[in-house]
């Protein structure tokens, strides 16, 4: 969103700074803004594919672009929760909007990856300073957790909650080793 720190327009702007002295790289940089531009549900472009659906023997709806699709998919089915996705895309599915947010997803990571690599050719010709270890380091999408399990109770579902708190104040009691007890 616009509005956000690492929106790719505030991105590439920044790094604009850094490259403006270099055709190739200023070049490449607007490429990378017209790509990230297509992602845009405001602009009814299309990645791929435009859909119409219509009930029964009546008329299709209007041509929806996967862009939209994805969008009503993202901030209406998968993240914010918005309701008025009837508004956003008429009669079309979740399934309809699940398969437009997948592809979206995917040509959002491709263009990520090209940006990434543009930085990378950017810090090789100077003109952006950024320690090495920045493309040596290895980046995972969650932090690895190891957490210590001092008891632990189960049981089928329904099982009361009063009958799991003695299943846990038993197993207080009994000792677990060292080895078994990371996850």
């Amino acid at each position: 969103m616009e509005k956000d720190d690492l929106h790719y327009e505030k991105v590439l702007d920044a790094l604009l700074g850094h490259v403006e002295h270099d055709d190739e790289l200023v070049r490449a940089l607007e490429e990378l803004r017209q790509q990230w531009a297509r992602f845009n549900p405001k602009s009814r472009q299309t990645l791929g594919y435009a859909m119409q659906v219509g009930c029964g023997t009546g008329p299709l709806g209007a041509p929806v672009a996967d862009t939209t699709l994805a969008d009503a998919w993202l901030y209406c089915d998968f993240g914010h929760g918005d309701t008025n996705v009837a508004s956003r895309v008429g009669d079309h599915g979740i399934d309809d909007r699940y398969q437009a947010a997948v592809l979206l997803v995917s040509n959002v990571a491709v263009c990520e990856v090209s940006t990434l690599n543009l930085v990378h050719r950017a810090w090789s010709a100077g003109a952006v300073s950024l320690d090495k270890s920045s493309f040596t380091e290895e980046v995972l999408a969650r932090n690895q957790i190891s957490k210590k399990i001092t008891a632990m109770a189960s049981g089928p579902a329904g099982t009361p909650t009063e009958e799991l708190l003695q299943m846990l104040d038993q197993a207080s009691s009994l000792e677990i080793p060292d080895d078994q007890t990371e996850v």
